[in-house]
């Protein structure tokens, strides 16, 4: 699942929706609202609690940190679009969908009440796909700087909270949720393995996708892991979300989640002085594990030196790291903000780049710091000639 969740985002990242969720049902803390603070961890996101809602609310019955301010922004900054992805497939570009039947006229469209069939082909060692059965609605608050400097003030007590519950987790872990995009019925795969020339086929009747199948066939003797999900697995009793005309279910399925991140210069330090020391993977790209006392000094500090390196944790997918490394490297900030929205600004003609650490170091974007040098502005344009807006 591990393994699955990492390749699955990996590949699906470069659609720019936001960061493709392995598993889009709710936690048991509920759907994916926007305010939320919370992590992801092997592809689902689990909320800590929420800074839009009042501490009594019934998103915040596990408490919230001490000192809580609810965050206040513009209501005119969130945007909803109803019919955002139209129901159909989203594949990486290493998947190709060879075939598309429906029972319904010969259609090629997903209907709500025809069985549907897809036939996939990936071309690569790694792939993924996301399938709707209805459209998917998005949600999420353009940029501003409410929610940047609310998480610049806030965001110390945000991992406080954290630790004094028991979550063994890195700073940069805890996220702002900003947006999301939600469905009511899904269906997802990643190809994990090496391994070319093989084909996936999906086939679902008129009923829930949940009892949808995947088969797997081989065009070559290849050694090739196909894992996927089919959901909703279970019916939330309760929800304020959406009911989707054509399923009648609720849409709080979340396939892809935007968010807000935050680096400090010291966690980053001494990340880079330990990486030139002897070579490991970035303890920071890891998600939360179970263990609640690695990593606190004597006085609840954060301290990663003790955290086990050799503990086999799924890494935590995180396509806006590149910016923030970029950020720390090329000012005085003391620590740098970003979001999801930054990386799709950034890309003019709307292609990802394969390497979003050596497109920045190419395309040099600007950087402006705020009057106290704690924090970076947010630098819309990749051309030198263009100033910071």
């Amino acid at each position: 699942m591990g393994l699955a969740a990492e390749v699955y985002a990996e590949q699906l990242l470069p659609k720019a929706h936001g960061l493709p969720l392995w598993i889009p049902e709710p936690s048991k803390f509920g759907e994916v609202l926007i305010g939320d603070v919370g992590y992801v961890y092997d592809g689902c996101f689990y909320r800590l609690f929420n800074v839009t809602h009042p501490p009594d609310d019934d998103v915040n019955q596990g408490g919230v940190p001490e000192e809580f301010e609810v965050l206040e922004y513009d209501p005119c900054l969130l945007h909803r679009v109803d019919q955002y992805l139209d129901a159909g497939v989203v594949c990486s570009k290493s998947v190709a969908r060879a075939d598309v039947s429906a029972a319904a006229s010969g259609g090629s469209s997903v209907v709500a009440n025809a069985g549907i069939g897809y036939r996939f082909s990936c071309s690569h060692d790694q792939g993924a796909l996301l399938i709707l059965k209805s459209p998917a609605s998005q949600e999420v608050v353009h940029p501003n700087r409410a929610f940047r400097d609310y998480m610049r003030k806030h965001h110390d007590s945000w991992y406080d909270f954290a630790r004094r519950r028991g979550l063994d987790i890195q700073p940069g872990h805890i996220i702002l949720v900003r947006g999301w995009v939600k469905t009511s019925e899904w269906a997802v795969a990643a190809f994990t393995d090496s391994g070319k020339n093989h084909e996936v086929n999906f086939e679902a009747d008129a009923g829930p996708f949940a009892k949808a199948s995947f088969s797997v066939s081989y065009s070559s003797a290849v050694s090739m892991s196909v894992e996927h999900r089919t959901g909703p697995t279970k019916n939330v009793k309760e929800t304020q979300a959406h009911v989707d005309v054509q399923t009648g279910l609720p849409q709080d399925q979340c396939v892809f989640l935007s968010y807000y991140e935050i680096k400090s210069r010291g966690f980053w330090t001494k990340k880079k002085i330990r990486a030139a020391a002897e070579p490991q993977d970035e303890c920071d790209d890891r998600p939360p594990g179970p263990d609640a006392s690695a990593g606190l000094d004597s006085d609840g500090s954060s301290d990663d030196s003790d955290i086990d390196e050799d503990r086999p944790r799924p890494r935590f997918v995180d396509s806006l790291n590149p910016v923030l490394d970029y950020i720390l490297q090329n000012s005085d900030a003391q620590a740098a903000i970003a979001s999801d929205d930054d990386i799709r600004r950034l890309l003019p003609d709307g292609s990802w780049p394969d390497d979003v650490s050596s497109f920045l170091d190419v395309n040099k974007p600007h950087i402006t710091v705020d009057s106290s040098m704690s924090m970076f502005s947010l630098f819309p344009w990749t051309h030198a000639d263009h100033s910071h807006l």
